[in-house]
């Protein structure tokens, strides 16, 4: 096997990497690896695939979008979850403040908060990750 990356960057608490693994027949599987870090005794992983990385650019886009409550309820939360088990999930806070959670894994998962800075820094390095992995591989 033989695995190529770039590591992207990310926000606190979250890591990103485009990521390719080759078999020694040539087959190929592309894709970003997100790290979720929540203390030195949880962290937790996820993995999409290239093919879904355009579907999550625009949930990250439709979830920064949300700056009220669109429920008739005092909390509410929206959220969009990967096949690999990211979960980005808009949310108020007791004060009515929209923030933001990042969750990886299933059974134990990891998950970090941050503001609307740090989501678009997370949408930056998906859309770098999504540049690299559409060229040919080599």
């Amino acid at each position: 096997m033989t695995l190529g990356y770039n590591e992207l960057g990310g926000i606190s608490g979250v890591s990103v990497d485009a990521r390719e693994l080759r078999d020694a027949k040539g087959a190929s599987v592309r894709g970003v690896l997100v790290e979720v870090t929540q203390s030195q005794y949880r962290e937790e992983r996820a993995f999409i695939d290239v093919d879904e990385l355009p579907e999550l650019l625009k949930g990250i886009d439709a979830l920064m979008a949300v700056r009220e409550n669109p429920t008739q309820f005092t909390q509410f939360e929206v959220r969009y979850t990967t096949k690999g088990e990211l979960q980005i999930t808009a949310f108020n806070n007791s004060r009515g403040q929209i923030q933001y959670a990042v969750k990886a894994g299933r059974v134990t998962p990891a998950h970090v908060f941050t503001d609307a800075e740090g989501v678009r820094l997370l949408r930056t390095q998906f859309e770098k990750a999504q540049q690299i992995l559409s060229s040919p591989a080599r």
